[in-house]
C-alpha cells in the first residue's frame, strides 16, 4: 500500500495498490484541493471514477469530446486510456476517487458487462447514492484483519453495482418502506450532505412539506428530530475523517459545518461519550495492534 498526494492537495489521502490480493482496486482516496488546483493531461490503465462532494471543477480533454462541469454529487467515470485533465478555478474542492479494473468485476458478475459495453465516459448528475458505497470502500481500505480482502472486494462490487444501477435507471425508484416519502428524502439529504447548513425550512422546501409537518413526520418515523439526526450524521462523518485522515480537528469541525471547534467538541462528546482527540488516539492504537 502506497500513499501519494500531489501538489495542491490540502488534506486527505490517496492510496495506490491498497492490497495485493485485490489487484482490481488500483487506487482509492478522499481529498480536499485548494482553489485553482489543476492536473496535467494524463490517462489511466483502469477505469477512473470521481465523485464530487463539494466545490466545482471541470474535466476536459480531446478524448472526452467536450468539457464536463462537476458540481456537488456529480460523478464521472473514464475508460482506460482516455487522456484528460481536471481543473478548479474558483472554489476549494472535496471529492472521492478510485481506480478499478472493471474486467475483474465482470468476471465475477458477467451480467454487468453488457451495461458497460461501448461506454467510454460515464457522467451522472445527482449521484448522492454513490456516497455511501464510496465511504464504505474507504472504510474497508483502513481495516486490518483476516477478512480485509473479502471486505475490500465486496466494497468494490457494491460501488460498481450502484453506479451500474444509476446508469440503467429509467423510472423513479419505489420506496419500500412505511415511512413518509418526504422523510425518506430528508433522511437521505442529511446522511449524504451532512456539511450543508440544513435548517428545517430549507429541508422542508427540498421535501415539499411544511416545516411543521416534516418535523412531526420525521420524529414519528425516525424517532428523533431532523436537527438531532443531522448532528448524528455529522458526528458519524467526523469519526470517519478522524480515523482515516490527518486533518486537524478544527478543520474537520469547520468542514462539517460546525460554527466552531468548541461547538463540535461539545456535540461530539455528547453523542459519543469521548473527545474527538481521544477517539482518534484510540483508533490509531487499535489499528497498530
Amino acid at each position: 500500500m502506497k500513499l501519494a498526494n500531489p501538489k495542491g492537495i490540502s488534506a486527505g489521502f490517496a492510496i495506490l495498490e491498497p492490497l495485493a490480493s485485490v489487484p482490481e482496486l488500483v487506487k482509492v482516496g478522499e481529498q480536499w484541493a485548494v482553489p485553482e488546483f489543476i492536473t496535467g493531461i494524463h490517462a489511466h490503465s483502469e477505469w477512473e471514477f470521481h465523485l464530487q462532494l463539494d466545490g466545482e471543477c471541470v474535466w476536459s480533454g480531446r478524448d472526452l469530446g467536450h468539457a464536463y462541469q462537476m458540481n456537488a454529487f456529480n460523478l464521472i467515470g473514464l475508460a482506460p486510456g482516455l487522456k484528460h485533465r481536471m481543473g478548479s478555478f474558483r472554489s476549494r474542492q472535496h471529492f472521492f476517487f478510485t481506480g478499478i479494473d472493471l474486467y475483474s468485476v465482470f468476471k465475477r458478475y458477467p451480467m454487468l458487462q453488457s451495461f458497460w459495453a461501448g461506454r467510454q465516459v460515464v457522467f451522472i448528475l445527482g449521484a448522492e447514492e454513490v456516497v455511501a458505497p464510496f465511504q464504505n470502500l474507504v472504510y474497508e481500505v483502513f481495516q486490518e484483519h483476516s477478512l480485509r480482502s473479502i471486505g475490500l472486494r465486496m466494497a468494490v462490487d457494491a460501488l460498481i453495482l450502484r453506479i451500474t444501477r444509476l446508469l440503467t435507471q429509467k423510472e423513479p425508484k419505489k420506496i419500500l418502506t412505511h415511512w413518509h416519502p418526504a422523510v425518506v428524502h430528508a433522511k437521505h439529504q442529511l446522511e449524504n450532505r451532512p456539511s450543508v447548513q440544513w435548517t428545517i425550512h430549507k429541508l422542508a422546501k427540498q421535501c415539499g412539506l411544511s416545516p411543521t409537518h416534516l418535523s412531526k413526520q420525521f420524529l414519528k418515523n425516525v424517532g428523533v428530530s431532523p436537527h438531532h439526526y443531522h448532528l448524528i450524521c455529522r458526528v458519524k462523518r467526523a469519526k470517519e475523517l478522524l480515523r482515516q485522515t490527518n486533518s486537524p480537528i478544527t478543520s474537520i469541525a469547520l468542514e462539517l459545518g460546525f460554527s466552531s471547534s468548541q461547538h463540535f467538541a461539545e456535540v461530539f462528546h455528547r453523542l459519543t461519550g469521548t473527545s474527538a482527540r481521544g477517539y482518534r488516539c484510540k483508533c490509531r492504537v487499535s489499528d497498530s495492534e
